[in-house]
């Protein structure tokens, strides 16, 4: 049967394989749909929603997608300690990740930001590793990483595709498939199956919401701010006012993947 797929896809997915690429790209297209609508709604020049409906979406829409195939064996991968889930199809497990916000005809061999544990984690599913014990992995000399216990519990022929993308406030510029081993302690990406497009000509959307700007500073309805009137003992004894609590260290999410 034909298939637009390449030929390391079809020997993971079988004839499944058209189907995962679609699934994967129609889920980038619904990212991308949701960044651009949270972007729209915050009516703000910041990103920060745009940036989270995006960080989410990805795991959220492409899981949704993969599990609506209904191919048997697929599972959700949770409880990982981190905000999202994985979706282990065919005994793969695939990661999307933004590559890139600038437009480039290729991901980058190297990982877009600090490796987090668990990203480095997954790689011990990169093609061409080999366990040592069932929860720790070889990354370079004298260098293991131990497997958090919902990953090390996943069947050994268990794999990792990486699906890196570039989006910005245009769109989604490009998208791709393939897989990739992490260089030892590092970041670099090592590519054992070249990138492949997720996207066909007319699913490169140039779409985009221009950031929000009002026509003068005081645009718009006031915000109602509550008034709180400090007391005379206050006053008496010069204690500071209270303004903005500090956020504590349990409120950032460290695990901002993607």
């Amino acid at each position: 049967m034909e298939t637009s797929s390449p030929r390391w896809a079809v020997t993971l997915f079988g004839t499944d394989a058209d189907r995962i690429r679609e699934a994967a790209a129609t889920s980038l297209a619904e990212t991308e749909d949701a960044m651009l609508s949270a972007h729209a709604v915050g009516r703000s020049k910041h990103q920060f929603a745009a940036s989270g409906a995006r960080m989410t979406n990805q795991f959220e829409r492409l899981l949704d997608n993969i599990m609506e195939l209904d191919i048997p064996g697929t599972r959700v991968v949770e409880h990982l300690a981190v905000f999202y889930k994985l979706v282990l199809v065919h005994d793969v497990l695939l990661f999307p990740y933004r590559a890139d916000t600038k437009e480039r005809v290729e991901p980058s061999d190297k990982w877009p930001k600090k490796v987090s544990k668990i990203v480095r984690e997954l790689f011990a599913f990169a093609p061409e590793r080999r366990w040592e014990t069932p929860s720790l992995f070889e990354t370079g000399a004298d260098n293991k990483v131990e497997l958090r216990a919902t990953l090390a519990s996943l069947p050994e022929s268990t794999q990792l595709v990486l699906v890196p993308y570039v989006m910005n406030l245009s769109g989604l510029r490009a998208a791709w498939w393939g897989q990739a081993a992490l260089a030892g302690k590092g970041s670099l990406l090592q590519w054992v199956h070249k990138p492949e497009s997720l996207l066909s000509q007319n699913q490169t959307r140039a779409t985009g919401v221009p950031p929000y700007s009002a026509h003068s500073f005081d645009a718009g309805d006031m915000p109602e701010a509550k008034m709180t009137v400090r007391s005379d003992a206050e006053r008496k004894f010069n204690v500071p006012p209270v303004t903005e609590q500090e956020a504590s260290h349990s409120d950032v999410i460290e695990n901002n993947e993607g």
